[in-house]
Formats: structure tokens, C-alpha cells, sequence
């Protein structure tokens, strides 16, 4: 007889487990603010994040794309990874954030920032260009590639 009880509190405690496992997932696709959260080819080459209490925020993203490539346009694929970043810290409680990303396509850069100028309205502006050096002949324009990551540690 108390094995039966056992094995229907077991039984129970899973269903109670399983339904807050579910609670929390449809309270978490409640939060996104945007459909397109599910699409799986959204990771960024690189990433830098912060720690703040204990929870970690990605605050800069990196797309790299060499020239010849003909996979999709890594700047769509730039601006929903920053609305992700933007969602996330909103639904901590930020407010007038702006999260960066940083697109290099070949040699060029070009350093972008979103905010979030309305419900469901997500601006995108380029902030600076840059270029990597080629070769020993391009070397001129280092001062110009390390000023934009000093502005971009600034930011």
C-alpha cells in the first residue's frame, strides 16, 4: 500500500514539475517581442558581455562575412541578434538602452547601434566605418581602425 502512495506522489511530483516547466516556457515566449526568436541560424561570431548582479548581458556583437560567401545578409542577421539584446535588457527593467553590433564584411567594418524608438520599432543606424589593413602598404589606416575600437570600449 505505501509503495502505491509513493509511486502516486512520484507520479505527482513530476506532473507538478513538468506543468511549472511549462508555466515557465509559455511565460518566457509571453516576453519575446519578437516571432522570429525561434530561428536557429541566429548566433553571432562573437560576442563580449557584462555581469550585473550576477546576470550576464551580451552588450557587443560581432558578423563576420568574407566577400565570397553566399550565405544570407549578416546585417538582417546583425539587427535581430541586437533585438535580442534589446528585448533582454528591457525585460530586465532597462530603459533608453542601446546595444551595438559590429559587421566586418573582407576588410571593412562598419559599427551599428538599435535602439528601440517605439513599441515593435527597432532603429538601426551604421555609427562608424572602418578597414583592416590589407598589407604593410595599408598600415595608415590602424589609427583609424584603433580609434573606432577606443570609441566602441567607450560606448
Amino acid at each position: 500500500m505505501k509503495t502505491t502512495d509513493r509511486s502516486k506522489e512520484t507520479g505527482q511530483s513530476k506532473a507538478k514539475g513538468l506543468y511549472k516547466e511549462a508555466k515557465n516556457l509559455a511565460n518566457a515566449t509571453v516576453l519575446h517581442f519578437t516571432s522570429l526568436e525561434d530561428e536557429v541560424d541566429l548566433r553571432p561570431d562573437m560576442k563580449f558581455h557584462i555581469t550585473i548582479n550576477g546576470i550576464r548581458f551580451d552588450c557587443l556583437l560581432i558578423e563576420v562575412k568574407c566577400p565570397s560567401s553566399t550565405s544570407k545578409n549578416d546585417l538582417f542577421k546583425l539587427s535581430i541578434e541586437t533585438q535580442f539584446l534589446l528585448n533582454r535588457l528591457i525585460e530586465h527593467g532597462a530603459n533608453n538602452c542601446t546595444v551595438y553590433g559590429v559587421l566586418v564584411y573582407g576588410f571593412s567594418c562598419s559599427v551599428y547601434k538599435m535602439t528601440l524608438v517605439a513599441p515593435k520599432v527597432y532603429l538601426t543606424v551604421e555609427v562608424r566605418q572602418y578597414f583592416l589593413p590589407r598589407c604593410l602598404e595599408d598600415f595608415h589606416v590602424v589609427v583609424n581602425t584603433l580609434s573606432s575600437f577606443l570609441q566602441l570600449r567607450d560606448l
